[in-house]
């Protein structure tokens, strides 16, 4: 399983990407219910970015590096022409073990992470916006 499980969606309440370091770090609540914190571990790729906090996910599927590069839909467009990405690159990634994860947003949007996992950490109960900083400020601390 690479994303929690949830029925109605999981809003983005931190998007962190750390491209030197090659992760991007989410924090979402899923169902309104529990907050849950995602890590994208070898990150090489992410349209994902601060920006997209407050969006919803309703789905995240993988898609293969052949599939992307045959694809003419906005979110492969720009990962291709932001990599420049030839057959060669595409197989040397694969090769290596990179996903490709596709974010379905309920606005219809599609982001991709190009990474090598997703570590998804222990379910907290959600109890309401106020919450919020406290999950932050644990974070910052280094208790994701």
């Amino acid at each position: 399983m690479f994303w929690p499980k949830m029925e109605t969606g999981a809003r983005l309440v931190e998007v962190t990407p750390d491209d030197i370091g090659g992760e991007v770090h989410i924090w979402a609540v899923i169902d309104e219910k529990e907050y849950r914190g995602i890590v994208y571990e070898g990150m090489l790729y992410t349209q994902l970015r601060e920006e997209s906090t407050g969006l919803t996910v309703t789905a995240v599927s993988e898609m293969s590096q052949i599939e992307a590069k045959h694809s003419r839909e906005p979110h492969t467009v720009k990962f291709i022409e932001d990599w420049d990405a030839g057959d060669e690159f595409l197989w040397d990634t694969y090769l290596k073990g990179f996903r490709l994860f596709v974010h379905h947003f309920s606005n219809g949007e599609k982001k991709i992470i190009m990474a090598q996992n997703t570590v998804i950490g222990e379910a907290r109960p959600y109890n309401g916006p106020c919450e919020q900083t406290q999950i932050k400020a644990q974070n910052e601390r280094g208790m994701f």
